[in-house]
């Protein structure tokens, strides 16, 4: 599954996963809110409901990936990656490796009934992987309805759920989400269906550092993420800083915590190395 969360499972999706699909969400609803000073705005859906006041100021429209669901549209970015593991209070040795991702607009698909945008993503790391994942675009939302693990060793596994993010936000407005994350095997069968709730906040739009060079007005965004697994829960702090232009992700920053004994908690740091944009390396700005 991808790396990054919501906003990845393609762009927005959330850490890297144990297992291919294991960070990556699934479900069938999602319900989301935020309060701002002024205006509000409301829509139905079979699946979801949302409602927001927005607030004046800077948004994350510019940070917005919808310039890749375009017929044509290719990526290969190659992050370096610093990772450590605290087990029952023992510390692991930190790994550094670096890991690429590419993805590919593949056209349209259905997904539980709505016409949304497929892209093929691989990644070297380990383990590697191919995925398919869906996405919509309205306005100024994004919306990730899961995707496919094709490179399952039993044949290919789904995760499908409806999770939006709203790039219409101000600058330290939030928005909270929750929705059921249901993932199958190859025959259909559901291999489990967490609960997921949380929030997510465009705490600045500020300068990154990346082995590119410095990034101006990048968009960053938080994360707060409670997963209620069967018998235990996970719990996630992430931070991403999505380029101004392109949506894509420059840094990524995640704390996860696992209930079980002994207790795990998980932190992985990915930057930007090196990449291109159909075919032109990417240039900082």
């Amino acid at each position: 599954m991808d790396r990054f969360a919501r906003v990845g499972c393609g762009w927005l999706a959330i850490a890297a996963a144990v297992s291919v699909l294991a960070a990556c969400g699934g479900g069938d609803s999602t319900t989301s809110s935020s309060t701002g000073s002024t205006g509000s705005t409301s829509s139905t859906g079979s699946t979801s409901t949302s409602t927001s006041t927005a607030t004046s100021g800077t948004t994350a429209v510019g940070c917005m990936p919808s310039v890749q669901y375009v017929t044509g549209y290719r990526d290969s970015l190659t992050f370096t990656d610093a990772s450590s593991t605290v087990t029952g209070g023992v510390a692991s040795t930190p790994v550094t490796s670096s890991f690429t991702q590419a993805d590919t607009y593949i056209g349209m698909a259905t997904v539980n009934g709505t016409t949304v945008h497929a892209m093929s993503q691989t990644d070297s790391g380990a383990p590697s992987y191919t995925y398919v994942y869906y996405a919509g675009v309205s306005g100024n939302t994004v919306t990730d309805y899961g995707g496919d693990n094709v490179t399952a060793a039993s044949g290919t596994e789904t995760v499908r759920y409806m999770a939006s993010v709203d790039f219409g936000i101000a600058v330290g407005q939030s928005k909270s989400y929750s929705y059921t994350r249901v993932q199958t095997n190859s025959a259909g069968t559901v291999i489990s269906s967490p609960a997921v709730s949380g929030s997510y906040t465009l705490a600045a739009v500020e300068s990154v550092a990346t082995g590119l060079g410095t990034f101006s007005n990048a968009c960053k965004i938080t994360f707060a993420e409670t997963t209620a697994n069967t018998g235990y829960t996970t719990t996630d702090r992430y931070t991403m800083w999505l380029a101004q232009g392109t949506g894509i992700v420059l840094k990524y920053v995640s704390t996860s915590v696992d209930s079980r004994t002994p207790t795990q908690t998980s932190s992985y740091d990915y930057t930007l190395s090196t990449g291109s944009i159909n075919g032109v390396t990417i240039a900082a700005r």
